[in-house]
């Protein structure tokens, strides 16, 4: 694109059969982009730092004969790993999970001990929030609703930042394939500190402000486990996120 002297803004317009495109220059085009975020609320970027959550694939090359059924869904053409992880607006990519087999679904994914094990293990700082005059003790994912997550982003320049994701894994072990995938994402994240885009900061595990993780009994750990599954709760918070959008709709 940087090689383009202008840039393209496609605008397909029906006269009869007749579908057009005009072209105009980067300069302009910033200054309009410029002044629609200037004017309207609608274009102004806001920072989020609540993650989305998501799975995806990444196809295997040599998967052995023998592990194919364990590998391989019936809707994908190769065999392939998933990749469970969690990223906020900037791109940042807080949690990943990677090694799951490729015939799992991703609730399947999510259901293996991954992400929620600092919550029901008493690790994770305590994030209560208020929606709808309701308080709720953990704050929630973003997964699968109408619009592009901010995951399904990350994942889109995680592919086209390192080739190799692109195409099928070739190594035969998988945790040569395992290792790879997180120096992507590691490398990935360091880009984005480097580049000083971050939302929040970034706290070394030696970091004094962090806080300190107490023991928790067993009972303790059932009944957090049996909080994060409890149904009434999630359908309680999606009418409360429901009546709290309708509330603070521009009219």
């Amino acid at each position: 694109m940087d090689s383009i002297s202008g840039l393209a803004l496609a605008l397909p317009l029906s006269i009869g059969s007749l579908s057009c495109r005009y072209r105009m220059s980067r300069n302009f085009f910033s200054r309009v982009c410029d002044d629609l975020e200037q004017n309207y609320d609608f274009f102004q970027q806001r920072c989020d730092r609540r993650g989305s959550l998501d799975c995806t694939h990444w196809e295997w090359d040599n998967c052995l004969t023998a592990g194919r059924g364990q590998f391989q869904r019936g809707d994908r053409p190769r065999p392939s790993f998933m990749l469970e992880a969690v990223a906020s607006q900037d791109l940042w990519i807080w949690h990943a999970f990677f090694g799951a087999t490729g015939s799992n679904n991703d609730i399947n994914v999510l259901d293996q001990p991954s992400i929620f094990n600092d919550l029901i293990e008493g690790m994770a700082p305590s994030q209560q929030f208020i929606c709808n005059d309701t308080t709720y003790k953990y704050e929630y994912y973003l997964v699968d609703e109408g619009t592009r997550k901010d995951i399904e982003r990350a994942f889109g320049v995680l592919k086209q930042k390192w080739y190799m994701i692109q195409h099928p894994a070739r190594a035969w072990k998988p945790s040569l394939i395992r290792n790879a995938l997180y120096a992507c994402v590691i490398l990935h994240n360091m880009i984005i500190k480097d580049n000083s885009r971050p939302i929040c900061e970034f706290y070394e595990e030696d970091d004094p402000n962090l806080v300190k993780h107490v023991e928790i009994s067993d009972e303790e750990k059932q009944a957090n486990r049996q909080v994060l599954r409890y149904k009434d709760t999630h359908a309680n918070l999606k009418a409360d996120l429901i009546e709290h959008l309708w509330k603070n709709r521009e009219v």
